[in-house]
């Protein structure tokens, strides 16, 4: 799958909405500032980080979905390095928080 560019769509129901899609940002000119990092360690401590400090084209267009759509999304970005990130729009913070190295979660 990490080899596939794309998105792979599903609803909070795990339907299959779309499997290969690009996604077009709401508004290109709004962008998240900055990005509130951490990894899952019980030691992880949160860094907040340029968008463009973020990552790859996936991690950057993940994190502008979640920005974008706010309360109705959660992007996994999986990436060709085997790393995983899940993306999501913190409501208390008002930013986009991202975990990093998910892949250490299911170990």
């Amino acid at each position: 799958m990490t080899a596939v560019d794309g998105a792979t769509i599903i609803t909070k129901e795990f339907d299959l909405i779309g499997f290969g899609g690009k996604i077009k940002a709401a508004n290109s000119d709004v962008k998240p500032g900055t990005i509130a990092v951490r990894e899952p360690f019980a030691n992880g401590v949160e860094e907040t980080i340029s968008l463009s400090a973020f990552g790859g084209t996936r991690h950057q267009s993940a994190a502008q979905f979640v920005f974008d759509q706010r309360d109705d999304s959660v992007a996994i970005v999986a990436s060709q390095d085997g790393r995983i990130s899940v993306i999501y729009w913190d409501k208390i913070a008002n930013m986009v928080k991202a975990v990093q190295h998910a892949e250490y979660a299911f170990v």
